[in-house]
C-alpha cells in the first residue's frame, strides 16, 4: 500500500540521519543554523512580567535551570 511504500522510504532515509546524530555531526548536505546563547530570563525581568500576568517562566523552568551541569 502507499502507506507501507511510504514508511519503508521515511525509514530509509532516518537510518543516516540518526547515524549522525548519534555521531555529533549534522546528516549529509545539511548544517545547522548556529543560534545566539538565550540565557535564563533575569529576576526583574520575570517579576515585571508577573505584575502584568505574563507567565516568561514556572517552577520546572527554574528547576531545570538550576540542575543543568555546567562547564
Amino acid at each position: 500500500t502507499a502507506a507501507r511504500h511510504l514508511h519503508h522510504q521515511g525509514a530509509a532515509l532516518a537510518g543516516p540521519v540518526l547515524d549522525a546524530l548519534a555521531a555529533g555531526t549534522p546528516p549529509p548536505g545539511q548544517q545547522p543554523e548556529i543560534l545566539p546563547y538565550c540565557p535564563f530570563p533575569p529576576a526583574p525581568l520575570l517579576r515585571a512580567a508577573a505584575r502584568r500576568g505574563v507567565r516568561l517562566a514556572g517552577w520546572p523552568d527554574l528547576l531545570a535551570a538550576f540542575t543543568i551541569p555546567t562547564g
